[in-house]
């Protein structure tokens, strides 16, 4: 009985926790023009950003060809 309250427990638990993480997509899956302000995720990581507002205009770089 104490294991299924203790899951009955945990599991709302760790469903918060995820959805948390799943509702900040990272900064490089997002389309270019995005708004950020704040803060950022990139790969998991937050990124404090100063005052502002800022546009997010690239997300992959290439070298140039000469």
């Amino acid at each position: 009985m104490r294991k299924v309250r203790a899951l009955a427990i945990m599991a709302p638990m760790a469903m918060a926790a995820f959805s948390s993480y799943a509702q900040n997509p990272s900064v490089h899956q997002m389309p270019a023009g995005t708004l950020l302000r704040d803060k950022f995720v990139l790969v998991g990581k937050t990124v404090p950003l100063p005052e502002g507002d800022f546009v997010l205009v690239a997300t992959r770089t290439r070298t140039p060809r000469t």
